[in-house]
């Protein structure tokens, strides 16, 4: 039986599919709707030509083709888009292009496949990134406020922002009706934003308290400057350490690793020169 390598260009509401038979080079494209019932009903047409392979690039489409691939025996990977191969010059992309141009690459075992969370790691990650979410939000909520008063000509004369003593000057700023309804309709927002976060975190703290993520989280918090939350983001974010060969990996997939860049030394030697000749003279 002969091995059939099939790249999956999915899109929101369908999946342009390029099958390659290794045997015989002989190359099919189709295209199925991508939902449950009739992802798993082409691919078991598709077994039926040889022993299936398939892939598909990480993307917002997530890991749940995988998933219903994964329930009805077959093989499916999903591929880093980063660490895929490029030709010089090639531009043109459309859904089977691409879809075929992952077949090849997949049959010659080129594209570097990315670990698959299971369904229950994946949504106490979104949970936590939820959190960080409605942080950003309630950020821009705040900036709003800050700057609408300012408009009107109203700057608070402290420094410290968002206390007690802050919101009570909000409260009783001398604006007509409309100006007040737009400040009270930001805070009223930056409340619910708020009390959603603190009900998340509260999520986020009785998960940190249970297997599997209780030992890993005691580990973390005993570092100086790791609380509960930033212990969850380390742990939901980078799964099972283990598959990382060295430290070096780890900070490269967390993106801490130096880069220099060659142009910006140059022009960075160019005008540190001037400078070391004065000091010389001096």
């Amino acid at each position: 039986m002969s091995i059939i390598y099939g790249g999956l260009d999915v899109h929101k509401g369908s999946i342009s599919a390029c099958l390659l038979d290794s045997r015989t080079g002989e190359m099919i494209a189709q295209e199925v709707p991508n939902d449950q019932p009739h992802v798993p009903r082409a691919a078991r047409r598709w077994a039926k030509l040889g022993e299936l392979c398939l892939c598909y690039e990480a993307s917002g489409a997530g890991f749940v083709i995988q998933r219903w691939l994964k329930g009805i025996g077959v093989h499916c990977e999903v591929i880093a888009p980063s660490l895929i191969p490029k030709a010089p010059g090639d531009r043109v992309k459309t859904d089977k292009r691409d879809a075929r141009k992952l077949a090849k690459l997949y049959a010659a075992g080129l594209p570097q496949p990315v670990r698959v969370p299971g369904e229950e790691e994946e949504t106490v990650r979104a949970l936590v990134r939820l959190r960080g979410q409605l942080t950003v939000d309630s950020t821009r909520v705040k900036n709003r406020v800050h700057k609408y008063p300012r408009l009107l000509g109203h700057v608070y004369p402290e420094r410290s922002h968002w206390n007690v003593k802050h919101r009570d000057w909000l409260a009783h700023l001398p604006l007509d009706t409309i100006p007040r309804l737009i400040v009270r309709t930001h805070l009223d927002e930056l409340d619910a934003l708020l009390s959603r976060r603190g009900e998340i975190e509260r999520w986020i703290e009785e998960i940190a308290r249970c297997e599997p993520y209780r030992q890993g989280v005691d580990r973390l918090m005993s570092l100086r400057g790791i609380g509960t939350h930033t212990a969850m983001v380390l742990l939901t974010e980078i799964g099972d350490a283990r598959r990382f060969g060295s430290a070096p990996q780890l900070m490269a997939y967390l993106g801490l690793v130096l880069r220099e860049d060659e142009a910006c030394l140059v022009r960075g030697r160019a005008m540190a020169r001037p400078y070391e000749i004065r000091s010389s003279s001096w």
